[in-house]
């Protein structure tokens, strides 16, 4: 018997297309750069039960349900797909359990298990699960509460990476309100250098801060500065404490002359610069107040520096300046009263009138 061999030059793996003809029909088989031969089946075009293989036989690509190959178990491998992108093998597996397989170079990277009853979806036994009759999506739980629900016992519930894009070195999530009534925006990182947390609005304005740094949180600000809270505006509440324990104080002394200082200060009505401070959300209205620069030259423990330059009042202290202020109206009123008794009784010695401190009890 003759053999003829047609040999044609490809590219790529396959160095050369061989036709091997066998005296009735010609076989192309492929010689590849490692000198090992390959029969391409697709050519053959050979349909099941017509190609018999006596030994083993090494195969990268199966399409079927397995059945006639040795060694494979049909009932767990309903299907095998395997497709070559010129550096990896990529294999789409279906067992008869229901489980869709997904495979590299032989390695299963995703396991998926439909329920035809339910119609949910289970990936790699639970790591990703999809709810079909309530449209959730559990990522660690089969059992969802919400439309994503999260379970981990991990350190962190979810990380959120951001790289590339928009090149204001900020990362943002946006949350919008159902029917596009409000959307909220999320800011993590404002600045590449610091990761404080923010919530700004539609316009991107920010309405509150958290400086990581230094654990200080601002409200209409984006600058804190030393303050624990920092609110620009106005603020309302119900009710306030401070703390005042004795233990934890030292060097204290009593406030001298609070009278005549309470005499030096000045109270005056005013408006904002609304216009001319815009960051500073002050209102129309007008207020009623101390002048800092002006209290601070009388009592400048009642007035602080801001760090940017601008100076601010704690009012809350000037009532005790104010308790002692009374306290020594109090004791001049006393000695006011205690003259006028003795003049209405004529007794009067000549020394209280020259200076009444110098007779205790006249």
């Amino acid at each position: 018997m003759f053999c003829f061999v047609l040999t044609l030059s490809v590219s790529a793996e396959n160095a050369s297309l061989n036709y091997v003809h066998n005296g009735t029909a010609w076989i192309p088989w492929l010689a590849t750069s490692d000198g090992k031969p390959k029969v391409d089946l697709n050519l053959l075009n050979i349909t099941a039960g017509d190609l018999t293989v006596s030994g083993n036989a090494t195969a990268s690509y199966f399409k079927g349900d397995g059945s006639e190959l040795t060694g494979i178990s049909a009932s767990d491998n309903v299907s095998l797909n395997y497709g070559y992108n010129g550096s990896e093998w990529l294999g789409l597996k279906t067992t008869s359990g229901g489980i869709l397989k997904i495979e590299v170079n032989g390695i299963n990277y995703l396991s998926n298990k439909g329920d035809s009853t339910t119609g949910n979806y289970s990936f790699d036994s639970g790591t990703l699960f999809i709810d079909s009759s309530s449209n959730r999506v559990g990522i660690g739980t089969t059992s969802p509460t919400a439309p994503l629900h999260i379970s981990s016992t991990g350190q962190y519930m979810f990380d959120l990476e951001r790289k590339g894009g928009v090149s204001d070195g900020k990362w943002r999530a946006h949350i919008t309100h159902g029917n596009g009534g409000g959307v909220g925006t999320l800011n993590f990182q404002p600045t590449v250098s610091t990761s404080d947390f923010n919530v700004l609005d539609s316009s991107g304005t920010s309405r509150f801060i958290v400086d990581t740094s230094s654990g200080n949180v601002g409200i209409g600000t984006t600058t804190p500065g030393s303050y624990k809270l920092y609110v620009a505006g106005n603020a309302y509440t119900t009710g306030s404490w401070g703390g005042s324990d004795a233990r934890w104080k030292k060097n204290i002394t009593l406030l001298q002359n609070s009278l005549s200082k309470v005499l030096e200060l000045e109270g005056v009505n005013y408006n904002w610069r609304v216009d001319e401070f815009p960051n500073m959300s002050f209102d129309n209205d007008t207020h009623i107040g101390l002048i800092a620069q002006e209290l601070e030259l009388v009592i400048p423990e009642l007035v602080k520096t801001n760090d940017d330059g601008y100076k601010s009042i704690a009012y809350d202290k000037l009532t005790v300046v104010l308790v002692e202020a009374v306290k020594e109206l109090k004791q001049e009123n006393d000695e006011l009263k205690q003259r006028l008794e003795m003049l209405e009784n004529k007794q009067i010695p000549h020394e209280y009138l020259a200076d009444p401190k110098n007779v205790t009890n006249p």
